[in-house]
This record gives C-alpha cells, structure tokens and sequence, in this order.
C-alpha cells in the first residue's frame, strides 16, 4: 500500500498552535500506535502525518480522537509543541542547520532559521518579511 497522510490544521488542531515535529515523532512512536510512522510535514499552516499504510480505525482514535477536530486525549489534540529547555550553562546549547527560507510567519506568530545563504539567523514575526535576528 502506498504511504498515506492525515492532514492538520496547526492553529486549530494542536493546543498552543504549535507542532515540534521531533516531539511529536516520539509521542506517535511511543504510542500504541501500531501503524509504522513515516515522516511528519508542516508546511502554510498545515501539518501532515504519514504512515506506510492506512491506519487502522483504532490508531486513528489514539492519533486524533473520534471526532474534528482532534479531540481532548488523543496524542494531536494533547501534543503542545512547547520544548522545554533547560537552564543554560557551559555544556548546552541551541543548534540550526542551515535551509532556504520558509513561508513567513503567520499573523500573531514568529519563525526563525538559519538561512544557508547568507549564515545569519533570521526571524519573520507577525506575517512580516524575514530580517537578520543580529545585524
């Protein structure tokens, strides 16, 4: 069968709007899911979960609940996207490859990468166009 994707809406489907894809990659993985996870896609708003088949009715209620949007308990209602980050000190750091641009940031949000083009971090916030984060 070919690999097959559930789509989500980021602002109305995950609590804070936001998808930490490695995250959540863990949390599908550590699930009862028995469907083979195969990549996690967020792109314009959306975030796509693909598995290597259909999954079957009972993966998809522990995925996204019964019901749209994903309901309370299920691992894409309940993901929260938030990253905890330990106190800093010597030994930890924060790490970015280098991309091309993403789509700016949606209205009330920020984005920020690492552009391989010019080595500079870059933010877009509140939908506006991307500027070096420092000069």
């Amino acid at each position: 069968m070919p690999e097959t994707g559930t789509t989500y809406t980021i602002v109305d489907d995950f609590l804070n709007s936001i998808v930490d894809t490695t995250r959540l990659t863990d949390e599908i993985e550590a699930s009862a899911i028995t469907g083979t996870l195969t990549r996690i896609d967020t792109m314009d708003g959306l975030c796509i979960v693909y598995f290597a088949d259909v999954l079957s009715s009972a993966d998809q209620i522990i995925l996204d609940g019964e019901v749209s949007p994903p309901s309370a308990g299920s691992l894409i209602a309940d993901h929260t996207g938030v990253v905890a980050v330990p106190p800093a000190d010597a030994t930890q750091l924060l790490e970015w490859s280098g991309t091309a641009a993403p789509a700016v940031s949606p209205a009330g949000t920020a984005r920020i990468y690492f552009d391989s083009t010019s080595k500079k971090l870059r933010i877009s916030e509140d939908g506006g166009a991307y500027v070096n984060l420092i000069a």
